[in-house]
């Protein structure tokens, strides 16, 4: 299990970076554990996740993804940053997935853009 500690509640360069590195590397999003600042403290920390090859292609997102990433991760639900690292790492193989509304994932982030 990695662990990513967020320098802010709402750190969405911090997270960007770190869920990019962790999508390069192929690290599953149920192996890691996301945190901030507002969150207690973690008992058992796991390793960071390892720092992205400058050299790396980025994942691909659609273009409507990082303002939904950027938007959904201000919401203080505690699961925000593990959703949107799921979200992006399904994105690599389901191109079309933010266009499925009713796919719980999707639905979830788009409420959370809106509230």
């Amino acid at each position: 299990m990695h662990s990513v500690a967020l320098a802010a509640p709402d750190d969405f360069d911090g997270w960007r970076a770190a869920a990019r590195a962790l999508v390069i590397a192929g690290i599953a999003p149920e192996r890691v554990s996301w945190s901030s600042p507002a969150d207690p403290p973690a008992l058992l920390a796991g390793p960071p996740p390892p720092e992205a090859p400058e050299d790396a292609p980025a994942p691909r997102v659609p273009r409507g993804f990082p303002d939904l990433a950027a938007l959904a991760i201000r919401h203080r639900d505690p699961q925000r940053f593990a959703l949107l690292h799921r979200l992006l790492h399904r994105l690599q193989a389901e191109r079309g997935l933010l266009e499925v509304a009713s796919d719980p994932d999707v639905a979830r982030a788009e409420a959370m853009a809106r509230a």
